[in-house]
């Protein structure tokens, strides 16, 4: 097994070289093997003393023939709007269930596209889990990416909403990035707000970025939305976001994304566990 730290330098030189085409028919070959992994990065309690985590966001990657690992970041934009982006939203769900049902304390958020919320599989992967374990809904957050331009349908709404009354928790990632408007926060009645990482970048010392933070850590509070900071990465860029009120902190300063992380292992060779 490659160290995380040598993934991530493998990556880069991999992805210097791999085409787009060659990367996605890396993809589909993943998809028809059932070969897609999920990195786990924490998100976490910026109340709490020793920054516990809150929950975990569950990354889907892709692991070529020679171990290193792709982010989804350097795929999902070529094909979230067509059947492979469906497909990949499924394999994520089915991977973030499997988590849920392997560690009854993990909560775990997933990225969506908004498009899989209309996917007759995505719906039915869903179901059929949460029909024979209605509690996983409380312990699963869905993250839509607030950076896509892509209309939001009032069919897609009701099935938010009908979600939410489920127990599932939506969040708006990156939000401030893209096509972003403050409407959406009033009309689509999300419960966590994931400020861009652009916005997080230097806040200790940017003025004009700790202005936004704090203007959308206000608006959010009177939303009842959960604030995440991203891509938070170094001491000084959250202790300012502390002192300003954030909820819950992300980004390499408190871990990096681990696609095989010991809590899950360990949990795993458990012998006979049984699920409640």
């Amino acid at each position: 097994m490659i160290p995380q730290e040598a993934q991530i330098q493998t990556t880069a030189h991999t992805l210097t070289y791999l085409s787009d085409v060659a990367l996605l028919e890396m993809l589909k070959v993943a998809l028809s093997n059932g070969t897609l992994v999920m990195a786990f990065q924490a998100v976490v309690d910026a109340k709490s003393v020793v920054r516990r985590p809150a929950y975990y966001e569950g990354l889907i990657r892709v692991q070529d023939q020679n171990g290193a690992i792709i982010p989804a970041a350097r795929f999902l934009p070529q094909i979230e709007e067509d059947d492979l982006g469906r497909e990949v939203d499924c394999a994520a769900l089915k991977l973030g269930l499997e988590a849920l049902q392997k560690k009854p304390d993990l909560k775990l958020a997933i990225n969506l596209s908004i498009l899989s919320l209309v996917h007759n599989k995505w719906w039915n992967i869903l179901n059929t889990e949460l029909g024979q374990d209605p509690e996983l809904a409380r312990r699963l957050f869905l993250e839509i990416s607030a950076s896509r331009n892509i209309k939001m349908t009032d069919t897609m709404m009701v099935q938010i909403q009908t979600l939410q009354r489920q127990g599932i928790m939506f969040a708006f990632d990156d939000f401030g990035a893209g096509h972003t408007a403050l409407c959406q926060l009033k009309d689509y009645r999300f419960d966590i707000m994931k400020i861009d990482g652009t916005f997080i970048r230097d806040v200790d010392t940017d003025q004009d970025n700790q202005c936004i933070v704090r203007a959308l850590i206000s608006i959010a509070k009177q939303l009842k939305m959960i604030t995440v900071a991203e891509m938070v990465e170094t001491r000084k860029e959250a202790e300012f976001l502390v002192r300003a009120g954030i909820d819950c902190l992300q980004g390499y300063y408190y871990s990096m994304p681990e696609v095989f992380p010991s809590w899950l292992e360990e949990w795993e060779k458990i012998p006979d566990r049984v699920l409640t």
